[in-house]
C-alpha cells in the first residue's frame, strides 16, 4: 500500500499531469493523481484508495477503447465512505460501502460518462434511459464475472417478457415502468435488447446507433437511420427471450423481485 502512495507521488514530481484546474478539495480530504484520473479520497482510507488504483486505470482505459476515446482525458472521482454512487457535475462520486463490487460500479460509470459526451442532452431523453442502463450492464458484466459476482439478469429480463414489459413503448416510460416492476428488472430487459443487437450486428452496430441517437429522439429511429430494421431486432429479441422463459423456475422472482423495491 505505502509502495503504491509513495509512486504515485514520484510520477507527479517525475511530470504526471497536473490535478485539474479549479479542483476543489474539502476539508478532511487527500488527493491522488494517475495518468487520466484525478482522484480525491478520505483521509486516512488509504487502503481503499490503493484498491481503487489497482484496478481504475486499467478500466478507464478498457471502456476509453471501446468507445474510440470518448472519454475526458482527465476524469475527477470523488470517493466518499458512505451515501450516492453516480455521475457529478465534476465527474463521478464512488461510495466505498460498495466494496469489492465498487470495481463494477466504477466501469458502469465510465459508460455512462461515454454515453453522455456521445448523445448530449439526448442522453436523459425517457426513450434511451432502458438502452442505455442496459448498454452500461452489458460492458459491465464482464467486470462481475471477473469479480465472481452473478447477476441473473436473463432471468429478470425473460420474467419482464412474461408481464409483457419487454417492449420499446413500454421501455421508453423508464420511470414509469420501474414503478411497475423495479428498476433491475427494466434495467435487464434493456441489457436483453443490447445482447441481442450486439448478437446481430457487433459492436460496431451499437456505436453507428449511438451516434444517430445524438440526433434522435428514439432507439428504433435511430436504428432505421443506420439502416437496421428495428421491428426485426425486437421480433429476435423477442424470440430469444420466449425461448428463454423454459431455462428458468419463476417462482422465486417475485420475492426477489420484492426485494428490489
Amino acid at each position: 500500500m505505502a509502495k503504491t502512495i509513495a509512486c504515485l507521488v514520484l510520477l507527479v514530481a517525475l511530470g504526471q499531469p497536473p490535478i485539474q484546474p479549479g479542483l476543489t478539495q474539502q476539508a478532511g480530504q487527500a488527493r491522488a493523481s494517475t495518468e487520466h484520473l484525478d482522484v480525491l479520497y478520505p483521509e486516512g482510507n488509504e487502503a481503499e484508495l490503493d484498491a481503487f488504483l489497482g484496478y481504475a486505470e486499467a478500466a478507464y482505459a478498457d471502456i476509453d477503447s471501446l468507445f474510440t476515446g470518448t472519454l475526458p482525458s482527465r476524469l475527477r472521482v470523488t470517493l466518499v465512505l458512505s451515501g450516492v454512487s453516480g455521475p457529478s457535475a465534476e465527474g463521478i462520486t464512488l461510495s466505498l460501502h460498495h466494496g469489492r463490487e465498487l470495481e463494477v460500479l466504477f466501469a458502469r460509470l465510465l459508460v455512462d460518462t461515454a454515453l453522455r459526451a456521445i448523445l448530449g442532452p439526448g442522453h436523459d431523453l425517457p426513450g434511451y434511459r432502458f438502452f442505455n442502463e442496459g448498454l452500461a450492464a452489458w460492458v459491465g458484466e464482464r467486470y462481475e464475472r471477473r469479480l465472481g459476482v452473478a447477476v441473473p439478469r436473463r432471468m429478470w429480463a425473460t420474467y419482464a417478457y412474461l408481464q409483457e414489459a419487454a417492449y420499446p413503448e413500454y421501455l421508453a416510460s423508464f420511470d414509469l415502468a420501474e414503478e411497475e416492476l423495479g428498476r433491475e428488472l427494466i434495467c435487464a430487459a434493456g441489457y436483453s435488447f443490447v445482447a441481442e443487437l450486439i448478437e446481430r450486428h457487433g459492436w460496431k452496430g451499437v456505436r453507428a446507433i449511438l451516434d444517430a441517437m445524438a440526433g434522435s429522439v428514439d432507439v428504433c429511429q435511430a436504428s432505421a437511420d443506420v439502416g437496421v430494421d428495428c421491428d426485426v431486432l425486437v421480433v429476435g429479441w423477442h424470440a430469444t427471450l420466449e425461448r428463454d422463459v423454459s431455462d428458468y423456475d419463476f417462482s422465486l422472482v417475485p420475492e426477489v423481485w420484492s426485494n428490489l423495491q
